[in-house]
C-alpha cells in the first residue's frame, strides 16, 4: 500500500515540525515531492536501525505492501529495528483494509507484525478504514492510489456483487486517511492498539446502483458460492 504515502504527505500537519522521511527497499526510486528518500535494507535489522538513529525517526508509519510473506518478515524487521532504535517510540502496522476476520481462507500477514510488536517497548497501532472510495472516482478524485476495480467496474459496467449484495461495506478516502494518522501520530494521548475511521457505509447493490445511474445498465456476476471463495476462486474485474 505504499501509494497511500503521497497522501500522507500533503496532509502532514502544518504544525509539525518533525522532519518526515520515506525509506524505500530499492535503491533509485523516485523521491516524492522534496521530502528526503533513504535506501534501507528490510532483510537486515541492524541496517534499518542505524538508518532511523541516524535520521532521528521518531515515529514509523509502515506503508508497506504486506501481501506475501516476504513483505511480512519485512514488515517484522522494521518492528524490531524500530524497538531497537533509541529515538523511535511509535509504530503505526501496514493493514490499510480491515481486520482479517477469523477463518478468512486469506493469511493474516498483519497477525505476525502485531505479535512482535506487542513484545516490545513500542506505542503501537494499526489503523482500519475500510476500503478506499479512491478507486472509484478516476479520473476525476485526487488519489495517489493505483487504479484497481473492486466490486465494481464503472469503465467497463461491469460489478462482482458477493452474496445478497446487501452486505455493507465502508468506505474512506485516502486523504481523510491520511489527515486522520497525521492527528494520530502527533497526539500526545496513547494510541489504541485498534485505530478504527469510521467511512461511509453502503451496500454492495447500492453501489451498483450509483454506478448505473452513471453509466447505465451493469453486467452483474453474483457471486454466491462460497467454495469458489474457500478455494479462493475470485471474480476478476478489469484492471488497466
Amino acid at each position: 500500500m505504499t501509494h497511500i504515502i503521497g497522501s500522507i504527505i500533503e496532509s502532514k500537519s502544518a504544525a509539525t515540525s518533525a522532519p518526515l522521511c520515506i525509506a524505500y527497499i530499492k535503491k533509485g526510486q523516485n523521491k516524492l515531492d522534496d521530502e528526503p528518500t533513504i535506501y534501507v535494507d528490510y532483510t537486515d535489522v541492524s541496517h534499518i536501525r542505524d538508518s532511523l538513529e541516524k535520521y532521528n525517526v521518531e515515529v514509523v508509519i509502515s506503508c508497506l505492501n504486506v501481501i506475501s510473506a516476504g513483505a511480512s518478515q519485512a514488515e517484522v524487521n522494521l518492528a524490531r529495528a524500530c524497538d531497537s532504535s533509541a529515538g523511535t517510540h511509535r509504530f503505526n502496522a501496514s493493514q490499510w483494509s480491515i481486520k482479517t476476520p477469523p477463518g478468512s481462507p486469506l493469511p493474516d500477514f498483519s497477525a505476525a507484525t502485531l505479535a512482535v510488536l506487542s513484545q516490545t517497548k513500542l506505542e503501537y497501532t494499526i489503523v482500519f478504514n475500510g476500503h478506499f472510495s479512491d478507486y472509484y472516482g478516476y479520473p476525476k478524485v485526487k488519489t495517489y492510489l493505483k487504479h484497481a476495480d473492486f466490486l465494481v467496474d464503472i469503465a467497463n459496467k461491469a460489478a462482482a456483487v458477493p452474496g445478497s449484495g446487501e452486505d455493507r461495506v465502508a468506505f474512506t478516502y485516502s486523504f481523510d486517511v491520511a489527515r486522520f494518522v497525521d492527528d494520530l501520530v502527533n497526539t500526545e494521548e496513547k494510541c489504541p492498539k485498534h485505530s478504527v475511521i469510521i467511512g461511509e457505509k453502503i451496500t454492495v447493490n447500492g453501489m451498483v446502483a450509483i454506478a448505473e445511474g452513471a453509466r447505465g445498465k451493469s453486467k452483474v456476476i453474483n457471486c454466491h458460492i462460497l467454495s469458489n471463495v474457500e478455494l479462493l476462486r475470485g471474480t476478476i474485474l478489469h484492471s488497466p
